[in-house]
């Protein structure tokens, strides 16, 4: 009988020619994968040689249950192909030696892959770079380090447009303020990462102007009772929704300089300060559109800001609105009620501000952005990824690269500020 037409051998090939390739995952992320491909005594004039597959980046190795365990990240889509070289022996003799190449695994390509990363136009009117970054560590009077980082999205950088999304933070020594702003500019407004741009520098600004002329730990030292703490949120209150205002004026300026609508310039924003008085630190918070604020503290949540919703997905306000700040004293008195918060606090673990970049991947509704689990989750994250890094000075670059993190569905621009 020819050696080819030898029944175990033919057995031995039509069963390994006929296995299905696998879908075993996607370029760039690791896959773990058990297969029983039966390399035993099955067909005793077979004996298996050697074996191995066409990407290097797998691995492959016997378990003792007799099972195999593929493991690896592969770079690239494709097919990945399990080669077997054997022999045939009969009578203790060695009639052939042979190869099986049969496609075994199939990788695809990681949606991640598939986006472009275009360029912006340098020339290009309001230019901002596609990425910004900040990092503040605790020195002297300094009690807490910020960072913060703002990433253009991929849904931006696949047709080349700019980052729509600002943020600005610093620390004034002589009045140990926090302050910071992150502001979303609106992607269906033309010049909204000037908006952006415009309404953060401007609050910040502000605030720091008006911070230093209201002492507020003056009036906390000169009477610690409730009436005065009252009396300390409102000016803070005040504050910061003045600071906010004068970033729309700013705006409204811009627009009517270049004889545009404001509307062109629309950005959501959200403001922060924080300052430790007496043994408390006093939070002041202010929010327009979506994003979310939140602070942990000794396992518990604070929420710091409601996000603004419309009557369809996606829909919010903007600080660009002039409807926003009201047009009598009364009214502007109730909005300024209705859109800041004061909080007093021992101390806090994390204080996060984020566009909704970063808030609807992590939160995905507006309703879990009121659960502990899922801000503690995401401070995890956040301090596995960032924080806890050897090195202290390279977390803002952490961060942008943690701003980078895939999630289908969610690539708008992202931006985030911590105070910890």
């Amino acid at each position: 009988m020819p050696v080819h037409d030898l029944p175990e051998e033919l057995a031995f090939r039509k069963f390994y020619l006929g296995m299905v390739c696998l879908n075993a995952g996607v370029s760039g992320s690791p896959i773990s994968k058990e297969l029983d491909l039966r390399l035993d005594n099955k067909w005793p004039c077979v004996k298996i040689l050697d074996y191995g597959l066409s990407c290097k980046e797998i691995s492959m190795a016997r378990k003792e249950d007799g099972l195999w365990r593929l493991s690896g990240t592969p770079a690239s889509e494709g097919k990945i192909d399990l080669h077997i070289d054997y022999e045939v022996e009969k009578d203790e003799k060695t009639l052939k030696k042979d190869s099986l190449c049969i496609p075994l695994l199939n990788i695809k390509a990681s949606p991640k892959s598939m986006w472009k990363n275009l360029p912006t136009d340098k020339n290009g009117e309001y230019f901002v770079e596609d990425q910004d970054k900040f990092l503040l560590l605790p020195e002297g009077k300094r009690l807490k380090s910020v960072v913060a980082a703002s990433l253009r999205g991929r849904s931006h950088a696949h047709k080349g447009l700019f980052r729509d999304d600002s943020f600005k933070c610093c620390y004034l020594d002589d009045v140990d303020w926090y302050i910071v702003a992150v502001s979303d500019g609106a992607g269906s407004a033309e010049f909204s990462r000037k908006g952006s741009h415009i309404m953060c520098d401007t609050f910040v600004e502000r605030a720091s102007n008006l911070l230093r002329r209201e002492d507020l730990a003056n009036m906390f030292a000169l009477s610690r009772c409730i009436p005065m703490k009252s009396d300390i949120e409102k000016k803070g209150q005040r504050i910061i929704w003045n600071a906010a205002y004068e970033g729309y004026k700013k705006i409204y300026e811009e627009a009517h300089a270049k004889e545009r609508s404001i509307k062109k310039y629309a950005c959501t924003f959200l403001g922060v300060l924080v300052k430790k008085i007496g043994q408390q630190y006093l939070v002041v918070s202010a929010y327009i559109g979506d994003g979310a604020i939140g602070m942990l503290s000794k396992g518990e949540f604070i929420s710091l800001s409601t996000p603004d919703g419309g009557e369809q997905v996606g829909e919010t306000r903007f600080a660009t609105m002039p409807e926003i700040w009201g047009k009598t004293q009364e009214e502007q008195e109730k909005i300024m009620e209705s859109r800041t918060l004061c909080s007093w606090i021992e101390d806090f673990d994390c204080l996060m501000s984020m566009t909704d970049g970063v808030s609807d991947p992590k939160f995905g509704t507006d309703n879990n952005l009121k659960k502990l689990e899922l801000w503690e989750k995401l401070w995890q994250e956040l301090k596995e990824d960032v924080i806890n890094a050897k090195s202290e000075s390279s977390r803002d670059d952490l961060l942008v690269k943690w701003l980078d993190f895939y999630e289908e569905g969610h690539h708008d621009d992202r931006t985030i500020a911590l105070i910890y």
